[in-house]
């Protein structure tokens, strides 16, 4: 088409022209995400260059440190997957139940209920909260802390394991441990509610009695909303 003795395309014509180079962008633009994780594990290949992982080979369910939390958790939770003890306070990490909580029912006293929370080892955990239950939010000053302890090298400063003192179940319900096992300390730390128990909430470590009745959390930190 020609206006003025000017070859004039069609609107139709550039708006095709317009679509097809969005698709190709689109297509470029994926190429270029897919490269950052080539092993196809959802662990971005920055942090596993970080870890001296392997790009070749899916690392999402291997675990190098034999903590018990497999490579993908760890991404998920920040910790080393080369230190079975990422902030050296005397609990592996695997068994710190880290993880995202996945929903809270309230009981029939104030301040108790049923908590369950999606770990980054995969499993999932449930137990009883009480009136007895430590709630600690974590200040911004204390997650920082913990993104550095996960980072290769010794602990920072804060996070030194302090003395252990034996309790009536570790984090697994083993004979010995609980909460007192080389608990971190967490200064900045402010005393929380069940109102802080709040789905995707981001739980740094539980601690919790086992018994016949069933789990107990004895200690809950949970990040700062």
């Amino acid at each position: 088409m020609y206006a003025n003795g000017i070859h004039v395309k069609p609107a139709r014509w550039v708006a095709l022209a317009l679509a097809g180079s969005i698709a190709l962008l689109l297509v470029a633009m994926s190429g270029t995400a897919a490269a950052k994780d080539r092993n196809h594990d959802n662990i971005p290949d920055r942090w596993e260059k970080r870890h001296d992982l392997s790009l070749k080979v899916n690392q999402a369910n291997r675990d190098q440190d034999s903590d018990d939390m497999p490579n993908l958790g760890e991404f998920e939770g920040q910790t080393d997957p080369r230190d079975a003890d990422t902030d050296g306070d005397g609990v592996p990490d695997g068994e710190e139940n880290a993880g995202e909580i996945a929903s809270f029912t309230p009981g029939a006293e104030e301040g108790t209920g049923t908590l369950v929370i999606n770990l980054y080892s995969g499993e999932t955990l449930t137990g009883e909260v009480t009136e007895d239950t430590t709630i600690a939010v974590l200040s911004n000053e204390d997650e920082e802390l913990l993104e550095a302890a996960a980072r290769p090298g010794a602990p920072p400063e804060g996070l030194a394991p302090e003395e252990t003192e034996e309790g009536p179940s570790g984090p697994s319900g083993r004979p010995g441990g609980g909460r007192d096992v080389g608990q971190r300390d967490c200064p900045g730390a402010d005393e929380g509610s069940v109102d802080d128990l709040v789905p995707g909430a981001v739980v740094h470590q539980v601690t919790l009695d086992v018994n016949a009745n069933g789990k107990t959390f004895r200690r809950i930190e949970v990040a700062s909303s």
